[in-house]
């Protein structure tokens, strides 16, 4: 009976991931979408250059970023804005941004050499957005922000010819996830710092990939994608020929 029970560990640690819940490729996509393409509305109140009431150190992505670092923002007060931004240590799912800004919270807070020398001590709970690996976490439906060291141990190596939508490419600092391949490029989604500051989507080649030490990987948890050619597929393999930005 003992050796029985001493047997139990190791049985639930085969099991279990067995019967983890698949995420859908279209899913993720789906998700990355709904940060890049969300529509908000930025007030004076969303901006802060200086200290929270911790102490936090805090640069939200406003035009007026400029006074105050070397990269200028991407939102001004009065006109809509279009992405959540980007927000270190950020875990925001869009609703919860909307949300955040309504009471007042700032909207977004740049990563700096401070913050990723201090990491989660930075975090300022008085903004609210999302960074690249919280993302990526959300994307993936994960039941937490996993930081960009942690991915890796969701996921096994894949080769750059093997790569599909739902994957993550991933280099010590940054995560992007993978919509569409087409030859050589990638149309990807992140959650961009300075100078883009905001989730986004883009166009990236293999070669620059490579040149900054990114590696492709796949959640151990991804379903297959969907054998049927969705025409939004057709739209991202029109706009990878094109070479044109988002």
């Amino acid at each position: 009976m003992k050796s029985a029970l001493l047997f139990l560990p190791l049985l639930a640690a085969v099991l279990l991931p067995s019967c983890s819940h698949k995420v859908r490729p279209e899913e993720s996509i789906r998700i990355a979408k709904s940060y890049a393409e969300l529509t908000w509305q930025p007030e004076a109140r969303h901006i802060r250059h200086g200290k929270d009431s911790r102490g936090i150190m805090v640069n939200t992505p406003d035009t007026t970023l400029k006074s105050t670092a070397t990269a200028k923002g991407y939102w001004k007060p009065g006109s809509s804005a279009v992405g959540v931004p980007y927000k270190w240590g950020g875990f925001d799912p869009p609703k919860s941004f909307l949300k955040g800004i309504a009471a007042g919270k700032k909207a977004g807070d740049i990563a700096t050499d401070q913050k990723i020398a201090y990491n989660d001590a930075a975090i300022s709970h008085e903004s609210v957005g999302v960074d690249c690996s919280g993302f990526l976490s959300r994307c993936w439906k994960l039941s937490k922000h996993t930081s960009t060291p942690d991915l890796p141990d969701l996921c096994d190596r894949i080769a750059w010819e093997d790569v599909r939508m739902g994957d993550m490419i991933l280099r010590p600092g940054h995560v992007v996830l993978v919509h569409f391949k087409s030859g050589d490029n990638f149309l990807v989604y992140e959650a961009a710092t300075i100078p883009t500051a905001k989730v986004r989507r883009r166009i990236v080649g293999i070669d620059e990939l490579k040149r900054s030490n990114y590696l492709p990987w796949r959640y151990r948890f991804m379903a297959e994608p969907s054998a049927i050619k969705a025409p939004e597929w057709e739209e991202s393999e029109r706009l990878i020929q094109r070479h044109s930005p988002y």
